[in-house]
């Protein structure tokens, strides 16, 4: 993935699935993203087979909000 939002802006990236019996997002299983500088984009890993992806939190959002995704 290749981000297009300025780090300068604040926030902070989740590796994370979406759980359709629960219709939210986890972040069960999924470590942190890395991101690679000489291609310019961030990997996720997830140690499950199910569809995956990188979500930004903007700093805007509260703590309990960003709980919420876990």
């Amino acid at each position: 993935f290749q981000s297009n939002v300025n780090k300068s802006e604040g926030g902070d990236y989740e590796c994370a699935f979406f759980e359709p019996n629960t219709s939210a997002w986890k972040t069960d299983g999924c470590g942190r993203p890395m991101y690679e500088g000489e291609l310019g984009r961030y990997n996720c890993t997830c140690n499950h087979l199910t569809s995956f992806g990188l979500i930004w939190l903007p700093q805007s959002l509260t703590a309990s909000s960003a709980r919420t995704l876990r």
